[in-house]
């Protein structure tokens, strides 16, 4: 039986991981164009939104791990942990994906 600290640093490893994976497959800065923009702002740009992006969307994902660190033996026992991770995980990526497209829209990018 794992201690109850190693099922929270899993969850939170985990989260962390999903999110900065999601966020950064769906929005590369590679994936943005500015007229007249060059790639070593772009890349500027890009990483300032990814942390403007880290830091409001940190609050939720500390939430997810919480809910996960106190249901997660619930969920494992009736075969639904996946599931129930996909899903805070999931609203998460996606409102981290609207961060980035809003901060980059500011600075005059578009998606490719």
């Amino acid at each position: 039986m794992k201690p109850v600290n190693a099922l929270t640093l899993s969850c939170r490893l985990g989260a962390i991981a999903v999110l900065a994976g999601l966020a950064a497959c769906s929005t590369g800065a590679r994936n943005w164009t500015k007229s007249g923009g060059d790639d070593n702002q772009r890349n500027a740009d890009y990483a300032e939104c990814r942390s403007e992006m880290r830091a409001v969307t940190k609050q939720s994902a500390d939430i997810d791990q919480d809910i996960t660190a106190s249901r997660g033996g619930d969920w494992r026992k009736m075969g639904d942990y996946g599931s129930q991770r996909s899903q805070l995980t999931g609203g998460d990526a996606d409102y981290a994906a609207q961060i980035m497209q809003s901060c980059m829209t500011d600075k005059g990018y578009r998606p490719l």
